[in-house]
């Protein structure tokens, strides 16, 4: 995943996913796997943590609970998307 370019808007576009996914899961596991995976994603991105450190550290929490194909997938869905017009500078 390293050679992909990873942008705050594609980190952004996972997070919202998982958060919709956890809301309609009746899993409360399945909540607190993905929280952690997710939950230092907003503060990392305001503090300019580069988005590909901010990703291998969520792959790594992602390991550690055994969802890193999920996660990977998920990437691979965000990739997808055009993010052109809103990831220019403000």
């Amino acid at each position: 995943m390293s050679a992909e370019k990873i942008t705050r808007n594609i980190l952004l576009d996972m997070l919202g996913i998982t958060l919709v996914e956890m809301r309609t899961h009746s899993n409360s596991e399945y909540a607190k796997v993905m929280s952690d995976i997710f939950h230092n994603v907003p503060s990392r991105l305001i503090a300019n943590i580069s988005p590909n450190v901010i990703y291998e550290d969520m792959k790594r929490v992602a390991k550690r609970h055994g969802t890193e194909k999920y996660l990977d997938a998920l990437m691979q869905h965000s990739l997808k998307k055009d993010f052109s017009k809103v990831d220019q500078p403000i």
